[in-house]
């Protein structure tokens, strides 16, 4: 019996050889079953390793390219990063190339400036005796910012400039004089303000007069002092310019 019976692994074997057919064929050579690739269920879909997704996807398909199920293709992705890094400096230069274009037809398209050098110079003059008598309580920059608006003395002076017919060099010495005396007015106003104030000017001339009324009265004169120099030095550039315009069309 075996309880007797020193070596139970006999027992064992034949009880093995005495299962029925139906159970695990490995006793009959036939080891199918066992080495037969499964399915895989995932998120509600059948997933196959890549022996069988081989013969599911064609016989082009490689053992190491995933099965469309598992994910993205790594050359797809790798083809989206450069494509990625392509697109943003044209994307950027495409912003820059658009904005200077819409500057380009926004000066194209304005009308031609209607008032002469000349007479922006007259109002010019009447700005700096009314500053010698009433100092900075009159609002300089202010003045200043709108009589630039106004007068668009840049804008201006090209345009009188089309008309003449003089040697280059002389067009261009009369043109070098009339935008120092633009740079030398723009500094009035732009001496608190950083970039274009007097152009864009959104209340920005107003709050430069009150820093520069303050400065004054606690007795930090120097910014007054330089609105003075600055502005007879614009408008004595800007009567230069008038004048050698005025000589060239007598020529």
């Amino acid at each position: 019996s075996l309880r007797t019976h020193h070596k139970p692994w006999i027992f064992l074997c034949i009880l093995v050889f005495s299962m029925p057919s139906r159970s695990p064929t490995f006793c009959t050579g036939r080891f199918d079953s066992f080495l037969r690739p499964k399915t895989m269920i995932y998120a509600g879909r059948e997933l196959q390793p890549p022996e069988v997704a081989e013969n599911a996807y064609g016989a082009d398909a490689k053992y190491g390219d995933p099965p469309v199920e598992t994910g993205r293709n790594p050359q797809a992705v790798a083809l989206d990063f450069i494509w990625g890094i392509v697109l943003v400096p044209v994307v950027i230069l495409g912003m820059i190339s658009t904005y200077l274009f819409g500057g380009f037809l926004n000066t194209v398209s304005k009308p031609a400036p209607s008032v002469p050098l000349a007479e922006a110079l007259s109002a010019l003059t009447a700005i700096e005796d009314d500053y010698a008598i009433r100092g900075p309580s009159m609002g300089l920059r202010q003045r200043l910012a709108n009589w630039f608006q106004w007068s668009e003395p840049q804008r201006r002076l090209d345009f009188e400039l089309e008309s003449l017919e003089v040697p280059q060099r002389k067009r261009e010495q009369i043109r070098k004089r009339g935008m120092d005396a633009a740079e030398d007015i723009a500094s009035v106003v732009e001496y608190f303000i950083a970039g274009n104030g007097i152009i864009d000017d959104s209340g920005s001339a107003k709050f430069a007069d009150r820093i520069a009324s303050d400065e004054a009265s606690r007795g930090y004169p120097e910014a007054e002092k330089f609105a003075e120099k600055a502005l007879h030095e614009g408008r004595k550039a800007l009567a230069e310019t008038v004048t050698m315009l005025e000589d060239a069309l007598e020529e």
